[in-house]
């Protein structure tokens, strides 16, 4: 109530559902709720699924049994455990009782257990059929769930709210209106899980998200034709240029920004270099008229920032040395000194011949001493000389030079960059190897940070395999780290496959 203007649900969405859904549909994926044998291990069991994914839960159990069943339970509950300790399965059987449901059963699938549930809505001669199941195999659970049916007719968007308690779910529809143009599950962010789309409703949505008149909509849009993205069903590079051209419709600024990063994923982790570097032209043009005609200082940063990211183009990489040179950045965008320092390190990471100056000059326009230390210790990473590179690397195997970790991701995101990657990949290996000590030695964040920034600018076959080969030989590595490497391994995974299926490699 108090900030009346802002979007309360759309930023729910888009700070919870995508980065929950990116650790959920991996294979190393973990429940919410896990059991703890050393309080040693106790940070490895931090991560998006207990940030983001829970308060989706919370959310998903408050819809289940109401709301003020939800706030009688919860005040019994604090109330039967005053000046005690109580467990979730506490919590659970206070609120079963009350609401009258087996809510046992629901934590099962919702708490207990990794991953979630398939959904698919199938077109029948009455309405619509809608199917749930688990995608491990064995486990045979199900999510018991409230969501929300999109229905595509024309200009129009039809609105079914769903109750989906098993497997099964049927919406009859009126005779005139059974053939939507698209079906889209998890409308307004209500449902949680992998939303398939039918091949109608992936070329409906492609052609029409963008003019979506509500902004959670058209998020929620882009997100299921991520997830499409993701599973090989939309060729990487039509969703590019759908995204491309969106830009220019779309108004709202968290959407926008959620669009520019798809773009970003799309066009760094899943485009070939070849194709990369044929859509640069198309991309950085339509990020510089955005950035010419936004109005606001955080949007025309979120335009400026993706050019920084994305531009290869030389007479791009030359826009961007003008404005470094000179400090005159685009009317109405103040730039602070960390981010002039962030755009020469991108200009430096194209290799461009006068690198090894402008990081000079870098240098001695920094005054904060620690942001100084800091270049300092990235500036290595950055060099064109792959000898130089490899030093900085084998100088991470000492633990002394890992003490700074903000600065140590910096480097190994700088040497395993996409435009890198290839003298980069020898790395791979013995920076898996280290993970023992990385999770010993550093905070409780930093070892996922660690296999992230290893892997995500990777997108080969051949990078996947050593991942592969690795984990096959290490049948002894902790749980918890084995999925922590698998959640950070996955977008090299699906991009190995994803490259090679769309360029025709393999079969």
């Amino acid at each position: 109530p108090s900030f009346p203007d802002i979007d309360h649900d759309l930023r729910f969405y888009l700070a919870h559902f995508p980065s929950a859904y990116a650790v959920d549909r991996t294979a190393g994926a973990n429940p919410i709720r896990q059991d703890l044998e050393n309080l040693n291990d106790a940070g490895s069991l931090y991560g998006a699924i207990i940030y983001e994914k829970a308060p989706i839960v919370m959310q998903q159990l408050e819809r289940l049994i109401g709301e003020a069943t939800m706030r009688r339970g919860l005040r019994a509950y604090l109330g039967r455990h005053r000046f005690g300790n109580a467990t979730w399965p506490d919590l659970i059987a206070i609120l079963g009782r009350a609401s009258g449901r087996n809510l046992g059963e629901w934590s099962k699938a919702w708490v207990e257990a990794p991953r979630r549930p398939t959904v698919t809505a199938t077109r029948t001669a009455t309405g619509i059929a809608i199917h749930q199941s688990d995608p491990v195999g064995g486990r045979g659970l199900q999510w018991n769930q409230r969501l929300e049916l999109a229905l595509g007719y024309g200009d129009s968007i039809r609105t079914v709210p769903v109750e989906l308690p098993g497997a099964d779910a049927v919406i009859r529809l009126d005779p005139g209106r059974r053939n939507p143009d698209f079906i889209m599950l998890g409308a307004h962010g209500v449902g949680y899980g992998r939303f398939v789309l039918d091949s109608a409703s992936r070329e409906a949505l492609l052609a029409r998200v963008a003019s979506f008149a509500e902004p959670l909509a058209r998020s929620v849009g882009w997100t299921s034709l991520w997830e499409s993205v993701t599973t090989g069903e939309i060729e990487p590079s039509r969703f590019l240029a759908r995204a491309l051209e969106a830009l220019a419709r779309e108004r709202d600024e968290l959407v926008s920004q959620q669009v520019m990063g798809l773009m970003e994923a799309t066009y760094w982790r899943l485009l070939p270099a070849t194709a990369r570097i044929q859509a640069a032209p198309a991309v950085e043009a339509a990020l510089w008229r955005e950035l010419e005609r936004a109005t606001t200082p955080g949007r025309k940063a979120g335009y400026f920032n993706a050019l920084v990211s994305v531009t290869l183009t030389p007479a791009g990489i030359a826009r961007l040395d003008t404005i470094w040179r000179t400090q005159h950045p685009p009317a109405g965008l103040p730039l602070s000194d960390e981010q002039y320092t962030s755009l020469v390190e991108a200009i430096a990471l194209r290799s461009v011949p006068n690198a090894e100056p402008m990081l000079d000059l870098q240098l001695a326009r920094i005054t904060n001493p620690d942001r100084q230390a800091r270049f300092r210790f990235v500036r290595p990473a950055l060099s064109a000389d792959s000898r130089v590179r490899d030093s900085v690397f084998r100088s991470l195997s000492d633990p002394a030079n890992r003490q700074r970790e903000p600065w140590v991701l910096d480097v190994v995101r700088y040497l395993h960059h996409p435009l890198r990657a290839a003298s980069a990949e020898p790395y791979i290996r013995p920076s898996l190897e280290l993970i023992d000590e990385v999770k010993r030695t550093g905070d409780i964040f930093f070892p996922l940070g660690w296999l992230s920034a290893t892997l995500d600018g990777h997108q080969t076959a051949s990078a996947a395999a050593i991942v592969t080969q690795f984990l096959a030989e290490r049948p002894d590595l902790p749980p918890r780290l084995r999925g922590k490497l698998l959640q950070a391994a996955d977008d090299l995974f699906r991009s190995a496959r994803i490259v090679d299926h769309w360029t025709g490699d393999v079969p």
